[in-house]
């Protein structure tokens, strides 16, 4: 069972970094004058909720982001997550 949940865990980090290059690398899917979309929307809600399962100490920096906030305070955001979380060596 523990070998499962760590295999989840090196899953969900994969897809957490996946998530968040997606977004910042592909301003014009998922920003409109530079604010979230409804697009850029939905994929910042998966990181949301996969971050704040890894780290939920940063519960309140993850929901400072909304609908409204512009691309800089969002990169600022997820270039803290990314500090913050720990990936395994193989995804840094």
């Amino acid at each position: 069972m523990l070998k499962l949940t760590k295999k989840v865990n090196k899953r969900s980090e994969k897809y957490l970094l996946d998530l968040v290059l997606k977004l910042v690398s592909e301003f014009d899917n998922y920003f409109s004058n530079g604010y979230l979309n409804s697009e850029g929307w939905k994929v910042f809600t998966i990181i949301k909720r996969l971050a704040l399962k890894s780290r939920p100490e940063l519960a309140r920096r993850i929901k400072s982001i909304n609908q409204y906030s512009s691309y800089e305070e969002v990169v600022e955001v997820l270039n803290s997550l990314i500090e913050n979380v720990e990936f395994s060596e193989e995804y840094s």
